[in-house]
């Protein structure tokens, strides 16, 4: 009863604000992304470097 209840009131919160704020690892894995693309535009040793980094930030 109480599990159905916790669900309806967010699905009463979601209706009335639909904005979120994502969790869970997703600011590391959105960064991750980003620092590995730049890994593949960055010629040399230091794009080694700079992956080593986007994997530390997965992990």
């Amino acid at each position: 009863e109480r599990s159905i209840h916790d669900a309806l009131c967010v699905l009463s919160q979601t209706v009335k604000e639909p904005r979120i704020c994502y969790g869970g690892g997703a600011s590391e894995m959105l960064m991750a992304t980003a620092v590995s693309q730049l890994a593949e535009k960055t010629p040399g040793k230091e794009s080694v470097a700079i992956e080593a980094f986007a994997h530390a930030l997965r992990q």
